[in-house]
């Protein structure tokens, strides 16, 4: 692989691939390559590799795209960092269960080390390995020193019917609502972004808590376009802090609700893995591979999620729409309740 500089465009950076194809990278996306550690840049000339052309792509885009590299989830922060560190030295030599760890939590850069580690590769390793060594102190910092954790409130199931609500009772709760200042854990921003039609008369649509088996644990109608914060506040009501260590949570806007997340409640969803489904994936742009759920084929446990169950749930509700359009609120959430109460018999089976 040879980078140079590109003769014209907005794309400053060409990259020559050993299969002879190119394509031309923004700076942002190749800084960290031409970068030493002592923050002079480089000559501007990679080195010829012979690895797939593929991987490097993905490595490159993901160098530049806001968010995080590896995986989703904050939990082994204190393993990957220093992990990253110890690859980007000259003596270190890979074991099997680096290779492990990689492959569940950074796929991106098992591919392109697949077992050995290039000089090229070890500045890149060494600064993602501080990167994240740092964000992990980070949230340390902001757990011990910022207000603590409460868990939600049990309240019945009345009140929630009154806020166009209805959860089965393990969700059944409510924490108290409070104003957010823009963290400096995450940084906000990027270029994915939804359009909604909107209407006076009707609400917005219904926001359905499922799991990949299908079966509906609670909904909400929406009183205003749905956002990442309405997503997000499901599980600051309903979940207690410990159901959210190991939780994947499959969004279609799953970039911007990480964001969110971590921007305001850092702590809280320190070991949640955030991902997008593979049919709303391919319309996102400049988002981490590390939200995409087929990056992860070396974990069994993901590919063969559905990620498709809510969409698939909507898809039963069409005959739905006209009835519920012109219902009282209470009247709209008994009517669903009935409807997801059959909808679950059928999941669970006979």
């Amino acid at each position: 692989m040879i980078i140079k500089r590109a003769p014209s465009g907005v794309r400053p950076w060409r990259v020559q691939f050993t299969t002879g194809d190119q394509e031309d990278f923004s700076t942002d996306e190749i800084t960290q390559l031409l970068t030493r550690d002592d923050g002079s840049p480089g000559d501007g000339q990679g080195v010829s590799l012979h690895l797939r052309s593929l991987d490097y792509r993905l490595l490159l885009r993901a160098l530049g795209a806001k968010g995080q590299l590896y995986t989703g989830t904050q939990g082994q922060m204190e393993i990957l960092g220093p992990l990253l560190s110890k690859m980007g030295s000259a003596a270190y030599a890979a074991v099997d269960e680096d290779e492990r760890i990689l492959m569940r939590d950074c796929p991106v850069i098992a591919k392109v080390c697949n077992g050995t580690v290039h000089p090229w590769m070890q500045p890149v390793l060494r600064q993602l390995g501080k990167r994240t060594s740092a964000q992990h102190s980070k949230i340390l910092i902001l757990s011990a020193l910022g207000p603590p954790v409460l868990d939600p409130i049990p309240i019945s199931e009345e009140a929630d019917k009154q806020d166009g609500a209805f959860f089965c009772e393990r969700y059944r709760n409510r924490r108290p609502k409070q104003p957010y200042k823009k963290g400096r854990f995450y940084e906000p921003g990027g270029t994915c972004h939804k359009k909604s039609p909107w209407t006076s008369a009707m609400s917005p649509g219904v926001l359905i808590l499922s799991c990949e088996h299908k079966v509906v644990h609670g909904y909400y109608f929406l009183k205003e376009h749905e956002s990442p914060a309405h997503a997000a506040r499901v599980f600051l009501d309903r979940f207690k802090q410990s159901e959210m260590e190991g939780l994947r949570v499959i969004y279609d806007n799953g970039c911007h609700l990480q964001r969110w997340c971590l921007a305001r409640e850092a702590p809280f969803f320190a070991k949640t893995q955030f991902l997008i489904d593979r049919l709303h994936w391919c319309g996102h742009i400049a988002c981490q591979p590390s939200l995409n759920m087929d990056t992860y084929l070396y974990s069994p446990d993901i590919m063969r999620i559905n990620s498709q169950a809510v969409e698939q749930i909507n898809s039963t509700l069409k005959e739905l729409r006209k009835p519920i359009a012109g219902m009282r609120v209470d009247h709209a959430v008994d009517h669903l309740k009935e409807f997801f109460w059959r909808h679950n018999l059928e999941q669970k089976g006979p």
